[in-house]
């Protein structure tokens, strides 16, 4: 009985294993921009100044939040249809930025957004974040079972953290402050000329849009360093953003893949490394079994 209980600890501790957030990215010299909570009126704006420096980026979506009507508004779902085809990534936000405590309830609201995505460009999203991030290993687990990979972020620009007048609108001291603390904090980051960002903004702030991003655009000393989205950074290449003929399959994710050098690499840095950690924890358990029997 006590190696019966002593194997399925140890069985539980692999598959527990697998439950784990990627909080940054492993390609390196990348630099994998990313906005939370819209689509909203800032988006395209936000696309003009990506494009114009030839700059790909992440969108963790909602359908949902700030614009309540943009489940049923054709018009405003074409800031998708423009983002697939100027080769941003679309991934999950949740369809309302909840997360239900029920998993039917969940999957359907899951399947929901990625059923509107797909709508749009051709595809489902197969990356999640949580709403504020906030997601616990059972968090990740649920969603992992669902078929997505769960992403976080190693550098918070805070530029959700303002202050807002009766109207909902932002209070133009606060925006200032906000946007000089986000600078001064991107500068030290820079200067600590890390390997790879994984930076987490909103594309439903102007000052985000329209201060924010320009300054990194602008003062990111790493000439050498590429913009890329995060599927990129994590060196995931199976499957091009405008390819439209594998979005069935539930174990493939979604990048950029803008050269087909780039869509003809494996898929490697987080993911090999969970694949391998797994594969290790597998091999000492059997290896333990073996000596215990």
């Amino acid at each position: 009985m006590r190696a019966f209980n002593i194997v399925t600890l140890a069985i539980s501790a692999v598959l527990s294993a697998k439950a784990a957030r990627i909080e940054s990215c492993t390609e390196p010299n990348t630099i994998a921009l990313t906005f939370d909570d819209g689509p909203y009126e800032f988006t395209n704006e936000l696309m003009d100044t990506l494009k114009a420096h030839n700059i790909h980026a992440t969108f963790f979506v909602n359908a949902y939040n700030y614009w309540k009507d943009f489940p049923e508004n054709k018009e405003k779902q074409q800031v998708w249809v423009r983002a697939k085809k100027e080769g941003h990534q679309i991934a999950s936000h949740t369809w309302d930025h909840t997360i239900p405590d029920d998993d039917k309830e969940l999957e359907e609201k899951m399947k929901k957004l990625d059923d509107l995505v797909e709508a749009n460009t051709g595809y489902r999203p197969k990356y999640v974040r949580a709403p504020l991030g906030a997601c616990n290993p059972e968090c990740v687990d649920r969603f992992e079972k669902l078929g997505y990979k769960v992403i976080q972020w190693d550098t918070d620009t805070h530029d959700w953290d303002v202050e807002k007048d009766d109207d909902d609108q932002v209070i133009p001291e606060s925006k200032d402050k906000r946007v000089a603390a986000a600078k001064e904090f991107l500068k030290g980051e820079f200067d600590q000329k890390k390997s790879n960002y994984m930076i987490l903004m909103h594309d439903v702030y102007n000052h985000t849009v329209s201060e924010i991003v320009p300054w990194i655009i602008e003062n990111n000393p790493f000439k050498d360093y590429k913009y890329v989205t995060v599927a990129e950074c994590l060196g995931d290449y199976s499957i091009s953003v405008n390819d439209t003929t594998a979005n069935n399959s539930t174990d493939r994710s979604l990048v950029t893949g803008n050269s087909t050098d780039a869509q003809n690499l494996t898929a490697n840095g987080a993911i090999t490394n969970q694949m391998f950690s797994f594969s290790m924890m597998i091999t000492f358990l059997f290896g333990f079994l073996y000596f215990l029997f």
